[in-house]
């Protein structure tokens, strides 16, 4: 970071890849445990329930009946 602050911001996007039907916050690399709460590690958002997705969350299906084979 600059003396004098941020000139600007780069925006980047990550791959998360999640296996039919389990699209969850139990398997997202996003969420952690923070003293016995969880949590989604890119909004913030306390996460109630890991066996859905959180209020705020930022992940979209960009293709669904795509399937990646390693």
């Amino acid at each position: 970071m600059k003396q004098n602050g941020v000139k600007r911001y780069i925006h980047t996007r990550v791959d998360i890849y999640f296996p039919e039907g389990e699209m969850k916050c139990r398997n997202c690399p996003m969420l952690f445990e923070h003293q016995s709460k969880k949590i989604c590690w890119r909004t913030g958002e306390p996460i109630i329930d890991v066996n859905g997705t959180g209020w705020d969350c930022p992940l979209v299906i960009i293709n669904e009946g795509e399937q990646n084979n390693g």
